[in-house]
């Protein structure tokens, strides 16, 4: 007769066993009672029952903490997507309300707000850590407010970078 696979011996292929004691709530203790008794399943003792929880759950952990292609591992991947994602909504968020800003102030001829605005994006992008995005904005800024941002080097409004 075949034993059901969910029927694990209390020893190892060599004899070997550890005894352990675990304390749990008298509810539990009748729950696995009942599963015991219950003739669909095909423990025979709380052991049995027990034994086959914690290698499941074993398998669990297992499978949600191990390396490459783990649930744990996909779950990170995702997590990093969306804040790179996040990254970029608010890269392009800054630069979208600083040419609104801008378009603004120069309707109503507010040379000096328009400094102002790129100077407090300018220092905001200085203080980002080294990296990608830092690289980017400076890049956009540049592209599209050079020649503003090249006045107030002029007018020594700004550190020249070198």
């Amino acid at each position: 007769m075949n034993e059901d696979p969910r029927l694990i011996g209390a020893t190892d292929d060599k004899g070997h066993s550890v005894p352990l004691s675990v304390r749990v709530p008298s509810s539990w203790s009748e729950k696995i009672d009942k599963l015991v008794k219950d003739i669909l399943l095909p423990y025979r003792n709380s052991g049995q029952l027990i034994r086959d929880a914690i290698l499941r759950h074993f398998e669990f952990l297992e499978k949600y903490q191990g390396g490459e292609g783990s649930t744990l591992a996909n779950i990170k991947a995702m997590e990093d997507l969306i804040e790179e994602n996040r990254r970029q909504q608010g890269f392009e968020c800054v630069l979208s309300n600083l040419r609104e800003r801008i378009s603004y102030y120069s309707e109503k001829g507010a040379q000096s707000e328009i400094l102002k605005c790129i100077l407090k994006v300018l220092q905001y992008v200085e203080s980002m850590p080294d990296g990608y995005w830092k690289n980017e904005f400076k890049a956009r800024l540049n592209a599209e407010y050079g020649e503003i941002i090249g006045e107030a080097h002029k007018a020594s409004l700004i550190p020249r970078e070198e």
